[in-house]
């Protein structure tokens, strides 16, 4: 039987049996929260009830090693000398995004920005682009442990020309 308690113990009756019955000489713990600290004890039983004295204690804290989903829904709005960029959350527990820009179709690009879900946006308007020029955006989500998503599909626009032209000469 396994014992389970999200602080130190000794008397069992103080944790929760989380599985029993087990033939296997391991147990995997699923419902488990990141950043929490759980403590174990196991016991063997026989098939007349009886059951062994504890284990020495064990503890665990679950690591989150799961990257975030990819950021979806991302679009692009050609407004005069700016792009703005709007996307969707993928998953609650992301805390950044980082804006990828290039002006291939081919490249992924070079991050731009990196934006702090604090600030709880969704969106980025880059107003450092250049007339005549086609932008290629993705953004890729990060959550609380660092573990990065996969760059999300691409979105491509250009500046609506509103500068003006260069002064005659002659």
């Amino acid at each position: 039987t396994v014992y389970r308690a999200e602080a130190s113990f000794t008397d069992l009756s103080a944790a929760t049996k989380v599985a029993e019955g087990l033939m296997e000489d391991s147990y995997t713990d699923t419902d488990v929260s990141y950043g929490q600290s759980y403590f174990y004890r196991v016991t063997a039983s026989d098939d007349a009830g009886n059951e062994s004295a504890a284990t020495d204690e064990a503890s665990a804290s679950p690591i989150d090693a799961t990257p975030p989903s990819v950021v979806s829904d991302l679009s692009v709005v050609e407004k005069p000398r700016e792009l703005a960029l709007t996307w969707s959350k993928p998953d609650a527990d992301v805390t950044a995004y980082e804006v990828l820009r290039s002006t291939s179709s081919g490249d992924a690009g070079s991050v731009i920005t990196t934006i702090t879900s604090s600030d709880a946006s969704l969106s980025y308007a880059d107003d450092t682009v250049e007339e005549d020029v086609t932008y290629f955006y993705r953004v890729r989500a990060a959550d609380v442990a660092g573990n990065a998503s996969d760059l999300s599909s691409g979105v491509s626009g250009a500046p609506l020309d509103t500068w003006a032209p260069d002064a005659p000469t002659g």
